[in-house]
């Protein structure tokens, strides 16, 4: 299985060459794009996940999957997945448990927040308002 970070990246430049693809009026291109990402969304879980769906995958839906692939869909016309990826923002607005101090980008299967992670992949997991970012590179 691919690390964490690798369906969320491909995800990323896959919405982006789409939407290149879109604004150059090459729909012929973008909709075979669109018809990979639609792999990743997940009827049972109502939102987008971190990984295409298989029996394998973990089920995890990822906040900024969601609302990258939901705002894609809006933009080609796909409306039931562009709600369904509303729906599951919602979700995670209404499951937060203090949203003015930390937010959960990942719920797990079974709807709910994914809390316990590894210190080490904070990052992908919560925005914490409270912690200053790490300076890299003299950033």
């Amino acid at each position: 299985m691919a690390d964490e970070g690798d369906g969320a990246a491909h995800t990323e430049l896959s919405v982006a060459g789409l939407e290149v693809a879109g604004e150059a009026g090459r729909f012929n291109l973008s909709y075979p794009v669109w018809g990979r990402l639609r792999e990743f969304w997940s009827v049972a879980l109502d939102g987008f996940t971190i990984e295409a769906v298989s029996d394998e995958g973990d089920g995890t839906v990822e906040l900024l999957t969601c609302a990258h692939l939901g705002l894609t869909a809006l933009y080609l016309g796909d409306l039931e997945s562009a709600r369904g990826a509303a729906r599951a923002l919602r979700r995670f607005l209404d499951l937060q448990p203090s949203p003015e101090t930390r937010f959960y980008l990942r719920l797990a299967a079974g709807g709910v927040l994914q809390t316990d992670f590894p210190a080490e992949a904070a990052g992908l997991h919560v925005v914490d308002t409270g912690r200053r970012p790490e300076r890299r590179n003299g950033w």
